[in-house]
């Protein structure tokens, strides 16, 4: 099992978490916002924040994954 760094305190890794959870929620709104993507991408983008509501990190996972090879 990893050792935590010598300083670090037990909520830093709640920090980071928390970092995390929100800089996914950034990078879902600004590509459900933004021109860069095809209505069907961000259909299905919007699909999968429903879908893992609680969890933006895993629906940010799946879309990358989709993106990077689409289902056929």
């Amino acid at each position: 099992m990893a050792q935590k760094p010598q300083g670090a305190s037990a909520d830093s890794g709640l920090a980071a978490e928390s970092e995390l959870h929100y800089r996914s929620l950034w990078i879902l709104q600004h590509l459900l916002e933004g021109s860069e993507l095809a209505s069907e991408t961000k259909t299905r983008l919007r699909e999968l924040v429903e879908e893992h509501a609680a969890d933006p990190e895993q629906a940010l996972l799946e879309h990358l994954r989709e993106v990077r090879a689409p289902l056929t």
